[in-house]
């Protein structure tokens, strides 16, 4: 008796049909521009970091730059793992 109402329960929550509240297309567009904001200084991280390596290198001082682009990098791959995930949602939310 209890396992039919539990999958009973289940089957009924795999038809539900989400939706996007009333006025959440501006909290959208936010999202997708602090996106691509988050892209840019991950770029621009990278970039600063290459060319810190570059002068540390020239210059033989400390070797600080290696750590800047492993964290860009790993940033960047949290930043597109969210963007991914976000795709997910607002496309489950869109149908």
């Amino acid at each position: 008796m209890i396992t039919h109402l539990s999958l009973a329960a289940v089957l009924a929550v795999e038809n539900l049909n989400p939706q996007a509240p009333p006025g959440s297309n501006g909290l959208l567009l936010l999202g997708n521009y602090l996106k691509w904001l988050a892209y840019l200084v991950g770029l621009l991280g990278i970039v600063y970091g290459g060319a810190k390596f570059a002068v540390e290198k020239w210059n033989g001082g400390v070797c600080e730059s290696p750590k800047i682009v492993a964290a860009s990098l790993i940033g960047g791959a949290v930043v597109a793992a969210s963007g991914a995930l976000m795709t997910q949602i607002i496309n489950a939310a869109g149908s």
